[in-house]
């Protein structure tokens, strides 16, 4: 949560930080152990503790994360002079993982640019040739969430790509999904989970997940009969709420000399150094 590493924070670390950090982080109170395979519980429990019995806890309190209040939009464009192609990411706040919104927001996603047969990737890959890959995605954390979009293009179609972009956004805000796609998205989600879950490493993802990000114990058995019972009008609030290009900050990647006069009419952008950044 709000870290970022750069040359100059990574050569400010010392030997004394790693010890510390290691001390604090590395303990029994802030652990997770997930066990799935053919063993015994009263053997399985009698090995862990045998190892792990006499581990002193650090005594470090977690560090408070609190939700963060709305952010404002911004538009940055990060000057990289040697870029060949111009990256792309419109992004937003979203919401935690334990949501409500939860069901809806993988359907809604799912369409919009979680797969190869998205709108995105349809309208600007396929059909307009802008990009080789264009995706969306909620990023769901146990405090706060995100959600953006990701692309990249040639120099010559950074303004248009942000366009398109949000053509595609502004449309399925305003007018929502279509029930085939509503009811294509809830057949592909349902084969994808029982592909997920198929192996012991599957399962074992799935309980530390729901471990911690605080999802509930029935989480796994209700995951399908919640998906499937999911509205499209719940489908439709979502695609309103979070893909409205209005809403959306832009960050761009690239030469600031060549694509600086694309951007008129955007709205006034920050101009930031890649180098600057890394530091």
């Amino acid at each position: 949560y709000g870290s970022k590493t750069t040359i100059s924070s990574l050569k400010a670390i010392a030997l004394e930080d790693i010890q510390a950090s290691y001390k604090s982080a590395f303990a029994p109170e802030r652990m997770i152990i997930v066990a799935v395979g053919d063993f015994k519980f009263d053997e399985i429990q009698k090995s862990l503790n045998s190892r792990f019995g006499d581990w002193a806890k650090s005594g470090v309190a977690l560090p408070d994360v609190s939700p963060l209040s709305n952010m404002p939009l911004q538009r940055v464009l990060v000057d990289k002079p040697d870029a060949t192609q111009t990256q792309m990411r419109l992004v937003r706040q979203g919401f935690k993982r334990n949501s409500p919104e939860n069901y809806a927001s993988i359907l809604a996603n799912t369409i919009l640019g979680g797969g190869f047969t998205s709108r995105l990737v349809n309208d600007i890959r396929v059909n307009q040739s802008l990009t080789y890959g264009i995706s969306s995605g909620f990023g769901k954390l146990k405090v706060g969430g995100s959600f953006s979009v990701s692309s990249f293009t040639k120099l010559e179609t950074s303004r248009k790509i942000v366009d398109e972009t949000n053509n595609t956004l502004a449309k399925i805000a305003k007018e929502g999904v279509t029930p085939k796609e509503y009811d294509k998205a809830r057949g592909f989600l349902t084969g994808q989970f029982a592909i997920r879950v198929q192996t012991p490493e599957g399962i074992a993802g799935q309980l530390l997940d729901m471990a911690v990000n605080g999802l509930p114990d029935d989480y796994l058995s209700t995951y399908l009969p919640k998906l499937r019972t999911t509205l499209i009008s719940e489908v439709n609030k979502i695609c309103k709420t979070y893909f409205a290009p209005e809403n959306l900050s832009v960050i761009l990647v690239g030469p600031y000399t060549k694509i600086k006069d694309q951007l008129k009419g955007m709205g006034d952008f920050e101009v930031r150094q890649a180098d600057k950044i890394a530091d």
